[in-house]
């Protein structure tokens, strides 16, 4: 376990990882309060934890991010920014009252063990070029180093959903998190090639015919 602080904090309907670049518009008065506070602290000490809550309730692990641009400052304080997701956390206490924005003592942690595991690694590199080049019709290979967390760098574009993200963040081993992507892949790459399929059959028939749209 690492150490602990109070820090501001965004609750959405949306968990981040390690290293994932995201933007958000920021528009509600607490959270346009929160990213002037951060703003004011400068560069080396603004940063904020986002929090995920589904069904009303509040996740314990979240995800620190720091603010790398201002993507857009408006007139009536709204914000556009670009964030960079940072160190996880466990959210020991909520606080959305006292302040001007959103609160939480959080205690910082890391992954149980550090070792890589080249042979999963390399397997769920291999089948994420696959799920891109089928979903998008463009190639991506990704390069990692030596003792990079490939994982969270996979998942960023690995498609899961809200639930399926916090399951992820929430997870202590780099060979863990490698293993539930090839099992994610080896699911939803079937998918993907029957739609590619289907889609190949209707262009090639002399007529086209109505398939049920499949969900993944």
């Amino acid at each position: 376990m690492g150490f602990s602080e109070k820090i501001p904090l965004f609750v959405l309907p949306f968990a981040i990882f390690p290293g994932e670049l995201i933007a958000l518009h920021v528009y509600e008065p607490r959270y346009k309060a929160l990213v002037e506070h951060v703003l004011s602290k400068g560069s080396q000490a603004g940063s904020f934890g986002i929090t995920l809550v589904q069904d009303g309730k509040l996740e314990a692990i979240g995800c620190s991010v720091m603010i790398e641009r201002v993507l857009e400052r408006y007139d009536d304080g709204r914000f556009d920014i670009q964030v960079r997701g940072m160190i996880r956390y466990i959210l020991r206490m909520y606080d959305g009252a006292s302040a001007d924005f959103p609160q939480g003592t959080v205690d910082y942690f890391e992954d149980l063990e550090l070792k890589a595991d080249h042979s999963l690694r390399d397997k769920a590199v291999s089948l994420h070029i696959k799920l891109v080049e089928l979903a998008s019709e463009q190639t991506h290979t990704p390069t990692f180093g030596a003792d990079d967390r490939a994982s969270f760098a996979l998942a960023h574009s690995a498609g899961f959903d809200a639930p399926q993200r916090q399951k992820f963040l929430e997870m202590r081993s780099e060979r863990e998190r490698l293993s539930y992507l090839i099992e994610h892949y080896r699911r939803v790459i079937p998918v993907i090639q029957d739609r590619h399929d289907i889609k190949e059959r209707v262009t090639l028939n002399g007529h086209i015919r109505t398939f049920k749209e499949q969900k993944f």
